[in-house]
């Protein structure tokens, strides 16, 4: 993986501190992590969905938004496009 444009890890934990996650939130994130940098399309996308399920919307977008701080430009890149994929497949199931 590619850390050169990793943020440094003080910073980075200052900004996951910020959002107030909860013990089982911050190991949701740390899986959710590892799921984007293992380009794991299948987990990536149900830790996504149960986000959802568990703590709505907005807690979901938060964690993805504090997962872009421990991620390379890559593997945000690799997740932002599978998270996109999977809400157009989503809205093709509600129709």
């Amino acid at each position: 993986m590619d850390n050169k444009f990793k943020l440094n890890p003080k910073i980075q934990a200052a900004f996951i501190a910020a959002y107030g996650f909860n013990q089982e939130q911050k190991i949701w994130l740390k899986h959710y992590t590892d799921a984007a940098i293992a380009h794991d399309a299948k987990l990536f996308m149900r830790l996504g969905d149960e986000s959802i399920q568990r703590w709505g919307m907005l807690r979901c977008i938060e964690l993805h938004n504090a997962a872009a701080y421990l991620l390379s430009q890559e593997d945000l890149a690799w997740g932002t496009a599978v998270m996109d994929v999977a809400t157009e497949l989503n809205k093709l199931a509600k129709e």
